[in-house]
């Protein structure tokens, strides 16, 4: 566990310096469509339209399949954005190195042997 943590917290460390080394001044942004984008839930190599980001959060919502005549769910990320995710993973690094900061064998030992 221990690895999958410190792995996952130098991942973070390396996202927030990449979102860091942005220039305050930079006009960046990014559209996604949620409509066009999706998870291969069963593993087929091919997105099928129920696997759409839309289709999986209407299930979730309503019970049901997504709208045809909905319009495309469209998110411009900015550097407002990036600002948010960069605070948010230095967040995570925080309680990350929390718990890497204790030793819990003698807890794991008394609890799980």
């Amino acid at each position: 566990f221990r690895a999958i943590l410190v792995a996952f917290r130098d991942r973070l460390e390396k996202s927030a310096a990449t979102l860091g080394s942005v220039p305050a001044d930079a006009d960046i942004g990014i559209e996604v469509d949620l409509t066009r984008l999706g998870m291969d839930l069963n593993e087929d190599g091919q997105i099928a339209p129920d696997e759409s980001a839309a289709a999986i959060m209407a299930s979730l919502s309503r019970g049901g399949a997504p709208d045809p005549a909905a319009p495309a769910l469209t998110f411009r990320f900015d550097r407002a954005d990036g600002y948010w995710l960069q605070g948010y993973a230095e967040f995570l690094m925080a309680q990350a190195d929390f718990w890497l900061a204790h030793d819990f064998s003698n807890a794991f030992d008394g609890s799980f042997h």
